[in-house]
């Protein structure tokens, strides 16, 4: 009898064979990264040089679908969005990537009563995404937009913002406390006439975001607060100066534009400001879904 499992971790897979996993020569937690999401609980083990995880009941990658066939011991994969599929078996090196059988390196087992499988073969046979982050001793996994990524790398500099936003959003480190109370909502600003970056300021924290490998990457992160003479403002006059960072800080300089994303009020005003912050334009639109894109077309840009 087969239970439907929802999307496992069972998803994380990493080139072990080539960086031969870093915490298993070092007493480091092992880290998992689903889908721009940290996934605590999974208890991952190596074996071989090889990571496993159990099957879990939570969908951690939407389009993911696990099937477990009780007894003929079978987990069955599937990406419903795709259709692509890979079968293995407890203890069987021989599965299966759609019709055609492969050979794996180590095979699923069953240790303290879970279920574990091999992160590489679920993650190659599904086409996820994997890295490895040797600073955080973290395992990542996604799935790649190939729709998103091609309006991403299109020539509509507007549906490419929009398209980077709706990226999954990779955080590796615990994260900055924001110091403000929530307000009406975010503001993502992006440099004039660029497209694959942007910094996302919310309840006092900015983030700053690259497009790398179909996904954004936060590579800094910052509390914002009052003027300080000492410190010089991220966007002068409009982001102050910073209270505590991690990362590299970008180099916002020239023409910036904003999109606050004012969703307590269905309503996103947007606008460019001047090297000084002056805004030169402004405007702004209702959104009635959330679904809808928050990004706007900026005079004289393209």
């Amino acid at each position: 009898m087969k239970k439907s499992i929802g999307l496992l971790s069972v998803l994380f897979v990493v080139v072990l064979s080539t960086i031969n996993v870093a915490s298993a020569s070092t007493n480091k937690e092992l880290n998992l990264n689903v889908n721009g999401q940290k996934v605590v609980g999974q208890r991952p083990i190596i074996i071989n040089n090889n990571t496993l995880v159990p099957i879990r009941t939570v969908s951690l990658i939407p389009s993911f679908k696990v099937d477990w066939d009780n007894n003929t011991k079978t987990v069955t994969v599937i990406d419903s969005m795709t259709k692509d599929v890979v079968k293995l078996k407890v203890g069987s090196k021989t599965a299966y990537i759609g019709d055609k059988q492969v050979t794996i390196a180590t095979p699923s087992i069953v240790k303290d009563g879970l279920t574990y499988v091999p992160f590489r073969f679920i993650g190659e046979g599904l086409k996820a995404h994997v890295d490895w982050d040797i600073n955080t001793n973290t395992l990542i996994i996604y799935k790649i937009n190939k729709e998103l990524n091609k309006l991403v790398d299109g020539t509509d500099i507007t549906d490419a913002r929009n398209a980077l936003l709706k990226l999954p959003r990779i955080i590796l480190h615990d994260g900055l406390a924001p110091i403000e109370e929530g307000g009406a909502g975010g503001t993502y600003y992006f440099k004039f006439g660029q497209k694959n970056a942007f910094i996302y300021v919310y309840r006092g924290l900015a983030q700053y975001y690259e497009l790398k490998n179909g996904a954004a990457w936060e590579t800094w992160e910052a509390q914002v607060g009052s003027k300080d003479k000492n410190n010089k403002d991220v966007i002068p006059n409009v982001i102050p100066s910073i209270k505590g960072e991690w990362g590299t800080r970008p180099l916002f300089t020239g023409k910036i534009n904003y999109f606050m994303d004012l969703w307590m009020l269905d309503q996103v005003q947007y606008g460019t400001i001047d090297e000084s912050g002056k805004s030169i334009f402004e405007d702004s639109k209702p959104i009635t879904n959330r679904s809808e894109n928050i990004i706007f077309e900026i005079p004289n840009e393209s």
